[in-house]
Parts: structure tokens; C-alpha cells; sequence
């Protein structure tokens, strides 16, 4: 009878680590999905940031470019000033 008792014990007690697990497996599933879509969301957000960061690079490059031929522009215009024709 003490074995058969301690038997029915060990299931017992086998029976609520498991639902234990189960419930710790569900809960941390869910979260690891809610982190999971986070981590989605954010690198979908940092995608498109690192579109913009190239457009406005691509915009300062073409700004820079313009003001050197406009800086050109004026010191050859400053220089012609002196000139006598």
C-alpha cells in the first residue's frame, strides 16, 4: 500500500509540473510572439528610415554640387569685374 501510495503521489505531483509547463509554455509563447512582432515592427520602421537617410543623402550630394557650380559661378564672375575689354 506505501508504494501504491507514494506511486499515486509521484503522478500527482507529475500531473501539476506538467500543467506547470504548459501554462509557463503559453504565457511565454504569447510573449515571445509579442516581442517577436516588436522586433517586426521596428525593422520594418528602420527599413523605411534607412530609405529616407539615402534620399537625403542623395539630395545634400546633388545641394553641394549645385553650390560649387554657383560658387564657381560667382568667382568667375568677381574675377571678370576687373578685366578691361
Amino acid at each position: 500500500m506505501a508504494q501504491s501510495a507514494r506511486w499515486e503521489k509521484f503522478e500527482s505531483k507529475l500531473d501539476s509540473i506538467s500543467r506547470s509547463v504548459c501554462i509557463i509554455e503559453k504565457e511565454h509563447g504569447a510573449k515571445l510572439d509579442a516581442l517577436f512582432d516588436a522586433y517586426q515592427v521596428t525593422n520594418d520602421h528602420l527599413d523605411r528610415l534607412d530609405g529616407d537617410v539615402s534620399v537625403l543623402k542623395d539630395d545634400v550630394r546633388d545641394i553641394k554640387r549645385s553650390l560649387g557650380v554657383l560658387q564657381s559661378i560667382a568667382s568667375d564672375s568677381d574675377g571678370d569685374s576687373g578685366k578691361v575689354s
